[in-house]
Parts: structure tokens; C-alpha cells; sequence
């Protein structure tokens, strides 16, 4: 919650909003065409001297120092061959009121009635508080300590609520930035995964 695109966030839904007001829908480059000349675009940066540190640097300033090479990550083919790279509007917006309000609570319709509807409870449920109910399988929770979009004190939040609810837990950090969980699947997780999946 406290790297700058939590408060980045809010101005940029509410421009988002202004521009599309009914969007629910995910927002993406929306050709094929167009996401070939993106990826093309990014290609010739990444040729350029300097230019990919360059850009790593900005992700990096943005995201609190994630490590991850986020100028590689868009240009990987399966990221962008339908809809990707795409963002919900209702994402961003969920992610603004958490940043907000500073819990971990389910997305907020904007109304006592919406959320009645889709809830049953006039605000919407803090996960946190539930997880006694909700969890009843065991779980592993995964960190990194070069994470700059989620990082480790946000995990071990819920890694504490969920042991002080009885689930069965575990927890354990990694020297990874946010994308070697997703793109770069390293060694040493994949010997982890794996070692979870025989318990």
C-alpha cells in the first residue's frame, strides 16, 4: 500500500472514469496489429544503448524497486497474444480503495444497496476477518524480498490472520522480484512447488 502507485491510483481511475464511464470491461491494445507494433516499439527501446536500463529503471521508481525486467516481460509472446497486457478497470479501481482505506476487503459496489445486493452486509467483507471460514485447505504463501508490487510485509499481514484463524499455513520468502513467480519461474521455486505438492 505505501509505494507510489497507491496514490497514483486514485487520479488515474477517476481520469479512467471520466473517459469511460459504464467500462467494466478489461482495457487492452485491442489489434492484433497494434499489439505487434507495441511489441515492435518496445524491440527497437531494448536496441537502443541504455535504453532497457533505462526503462527498467522507470518500472523500478514506480513499483518501490522491484527487480523484475519488466521491459522483457511485455515483449514475451504469450503476454500479449489475446488480450494482454490488459487492465480492469474495476481491478484499479478495487485496488485504489484498498489502498485507501488500507484493508484487504472485497470490492465496494459504491452503495449500501449494491453492496446488500452482492454481499449481503452494507459494507463489503474484510477478507482478513474471515479467513477461519474461508480457508479450509492448507495453504503456502510465497514471497519476494525484491517485490516491489506486493512485497513481504503484505504477505506475512495475511500469513498472521490466517494462523491466528487456524488455518493450516506456511510461509517463505525468496530473493525474487514480482515476475520471476510468473515469467522467470526459477529453480529453486519449482523445487519448492513441487515439495508443497507431495504433502
Amino acid at each position: 500500500v505505501g509505494h507510489p502507485i497507491a496514490f497514483l491510483l486514485p487520479p488515474l481511475v477517476w481520469l479512467a472514469r471520466l473517459i469511460w464511464p459504464n467500462l467494466a470491461a478489461p482495457v487492452y491494445i485491442p489489434t492484433t496489429m497494434a499489439r505487434g507494433l507495441t511489441f515492435k516499439l518496445m524491440a527497437d527501446l531494448r536496441a537502443i544503448p541504455s535504453m532497457a536500463e533505462l526503462l527498467n529503471l522507470a518500472f523500478r521508481g514506480l513499483l518501490s524497486g522491484d527487480a523484475s525486467q519488466w521491459d522483457r516481460a511485455l515483449q514475451m509472446p504469450h503476454y500479449g497474444a489475446k488480450a494482454m497486457p490488459a487492465c480492469s478497470l474495476n481491478q484499479c479501481i478495487h485496488m485504489a480503495q484498498i489502498a485507501r482505506t488500507g484493508k484487504f476487503r472485497l470490492f465496494d459496489c459504491g452503495n449500501t444497496k449494491a453492496n446488500m445486493e452482492a454481499y449481503g452486509t452494507p459494507q463489503p467483507p474484510d477478507i482478513l476477518e474471515r479467513y477461519g471460514s474461508l480457508a479450509d485447505i492448507p495453504i503456502d504463501l510465497v514471497a519476494g524480498t525484491r517485490d516491489g508490487v506486493i512485497p513481504p510485509h503484505n504477505i506475512r499481514i495475511h500469513y498472521e490472520a490466517m494462523k491466528a484463524a487456524g488455518v493450516q499455513v506456511s510461509y517463505r520468502e525468496f530473493d525474487f522480484g514480482h515476475l520471476d513467480f510468473t515469467f522467470a519461474v526459477k529453480e529453486e521455486l519449482k523445487r519448492f512447488l513441487l515439495h508443497s505438492l507431495r504433502k
